[in-house]
């Protein structure tokens, strides 16, 4: 009698494992081609891969690592390559690093990228004091360079925001790009600013005689751009629209001190900002006033450069070398007009029963820099009175009584800023 039974082909459904086909594959039965689990043992569920948001959410802090890196070098005039490289290696090195603790798992590959980053982002002022939200704004720029100006400001804009929300940098101040013009090459053509022997400054300009184009160099904050403006004798504050000071790292603060000027479109009312120095050829003049104004802004300039700037020079017009010249007027340059919107004056008068009449005054410095001289006059209906305020600090106020002389009337006074100087 044959036996018909044969394993090779039955279909059976042990409820064990059979110690001799443990591991076996079987053809053509129902079992898996993989090795039947012992009861009781559960096979693992492998695990998901992140997401598309949540790879997303960790490339974003490693990019803005990436791109503070990038901005110190290129602030320190490495060129980009090096600086991108440079910066790559600081970034990707130490993340694989990390990543290998979880045999570069995924989940370990996104957690060393935010781990990493955010040591970077966090420990920079410690490492590099000064340069965490200029490297942000510069590094940022730089990658969106390629979209166009526009967008280039608006992720410097981006860089430099995320930058002041990391907090404060308790290692020192910023370091400010100072950028003074190069020597004058007497075979380059005649477009930049240039001082000659005595101090002359010559700002060869274009245009014709009613519309003067120069180019200023401007430091701001973080940045200096040369600029095309117009030399205007009418305006009394040098001007520049938003894009530009952004350009140059200046912060508009909402509580910047305003002023009304008259445009072409009319009267106009606009903030203030103070800019660290403008320079003419290689003259520096230190602490400018600039009024934020888009509408002062011709096609092909900046702005207008003011008389707060010019006013300190000797100034004439060359048509035929098409040329503007200044030069240094005798004695120390007054910044009244540069100063009268960063110093605060209070006053309250006295008359007491003797007839004396006494002034308490008190002038408050707004501005970040300080202030060497200022004085005071106080307007009385028929005399004026002057009062000298020195060495006033950054945010100092400074309180000073006098008595106006015997018989002076003052019903009425103003407090009005007639002289000073940074």
């Amino acid at each position: 009698m044959t036996d018909e039974h044969d394993p090779a082909t039955e279909t059976w459904e042990p409820d064990w494992d059979p110690p001799k086909k443990r591991g076996v594959s079987v053809a053509n039965n129902s079992l898996s081609s993989r090795s039947a689990a012992p009861r009781g043992r559960r096979d693992r569920k492998r695990k998901p891969l992140p997401g598309p948001i949540g790879a997303g959410l960790a490339l974003v802090p490693t990019l803005f690592a990436y791109a503070a890196l990038l901005g110190i070098g290129l602030r320190n005039d490495l060129p980009p390559w090096e600086a991108g490289l440079g910066a790559g290696l600081l970034i990707v090195l130490p993340i694989l690093g990390i990543a290998s603790i979880g045999r570069y798992g995924p989940f370990s590959i996104l957690a060393a990228m935010w781990l990493w980053s955010l040591a970077v982002l966090v420990g920079l002022p410690s490492w590099i004091p000064g340069e965490r939200a200029a490297g942000l704004a510069e590094g940022l720029a730089f990658i969106v360079m390629p979209l166009g100006e526009g967008a280039s400001t608006r992720a410097g804009q981006v860089g430099r925001t995320f930058g002041d929300l990391l907090g404060p940098d308790p290692s020192g101040p910023p370091a400010t790009a100072v950028v003074q013009p190069t020597p004058h090459d007497p075979d380059a053509p005649e477009t930049h600013a240039r001082t000659e022997e005595g101090g002359k400054i010559v700002l060869p300009y274009e245009g014709d005689a009613g519309s003067l184009r120069v180019q200023v160099t401007f430091d701001g904050p973080d940045f200096s751009e040369e600029l095309d403006v117009l030399f205007d004798t009418g305006a009394t504050f040098t001007t520049l629209d938003r894009g530009v000071l952004s350009a140059l790292g200046v912060t508009v603060p909402p509580d910047a001190p305003m002023a009304n000027f008259q445009t072409a479109n009319g009267k106009v009312s606009s903030p203030m900002v103070l800019l660290e120095r403008v320079w003419l050829g290689d003259t520096a003049v230190e602490g400018v006033t600039v009024a934020v104004c888009d509408d002062c802004s011709q096609e092909g300039t900046a702005g207008l450069l003011g008389l707060n700037v010019t006013q300190q020079f000797r100034m004439s017009v060359d048509h035929e070398t098409r040329e503007v010249v200044l030069e240094d007027a005798s004695g120390p340059a007054d910044r009244h007009l540069d100063l009268t919107h960063w110093i605060a004056l209070e006053g309250r008068a006295t008359r007491w029963p003797t007839g004396r009449v006494v002034i308490d005054m008190t002038a408050t410095n707004k501005s970040p820099r300080q202030v060497h001289e200022a004085v005071i006059e106080v307007e009385c209906p028929e005399r004026s009175f002057a009062v000298t305020v020195t060495d006033l600090s950054p945010g100092a106020s400074e309180e000073t009584s006098f008595e106006l002389p015997r018989g002076a009337t003052c019903d009425s006074y103003s407090l009005v800023l007639r002289s000073g100087r940074w």
